[in-house]
């Protein structure tokens, strides 16, 4: 039996048989636990074996209630499903080690990069792929930025859409 626990399931109800697939093609058994914040709200901890409510990923409790899931259940993966988990799972992993599981994602310095649009969108230019033109909010401060409209504002560190604004004219910029 494969013990494998779904980080933030909310709807990724298809993620979670995607795996149960796989088990069955390996002929494995695998038994699935969900955490989320609001679990009866979550299509995906609906279909799991087992369901759990955490706190929020920047709840300082997260990560010790994290690792007692994974305790009791005998997780042996964690799979982070949303962005805003991953530095905190990242300096997480001899907790969670500790409890018996593994949480398998890039280092540090990548998890760094992707989760600043700036630093992203600087990194794959310097690789030669195309990007949208990115800018600081401060560049359109001086009012002399040559640009055209609409643009797309945006957090550097947002996430689920949060925080964006269709911009469509300079007033509106120099108001935002």
């Amino acid at each position: 039996m494969i013990n494998l626990l779904f980080s933030s399931a909310g709807r990724r109800v298809e993620l979670i048989q995607c795996f149960r697939k796989a088990a069955a093609e390996l002929a494995c058994d695998v038994q699935i636990v969900a955490i989320d914040a609001d679990p009866e709200w979550s299509p995906a901890c609906q279909v799991a074996d087992f369901a759990f409510r955490v706190p929020l990923c920047t709840d300082e409790k997260f990560i010790s209630t994290v690792a007692d899931i994974c305790q009791r259940h005998q997780v042996e993966l964690v799979i982070p499903t949303i962005d805003t988990e991953l530095v905190i799972y990242g300096d997480s992993r001899e907790i969670i080690k500790d409890a018996g599981a593994e949480v398998r994602l890039s280092g540090k310095d990548v998890v760094t990069v992707a989760r600043d649009k700036k630093k992203t969108a600087e990194k794959l230019a310097s690789h030669g792929i195309r990007t949208p033109k990115t800018w600081p909010a401060r560049y359109f401060e001086c009012g002399d930025a040559d640009i055209c409209f609409p643009l797309i504002m945006k957090p550097v560190d947002g996430s689920c859409s949060k925080g964006i604004f269709t911009i469509c004219s300079r007033n509106e910029l120099l108001s935002s």
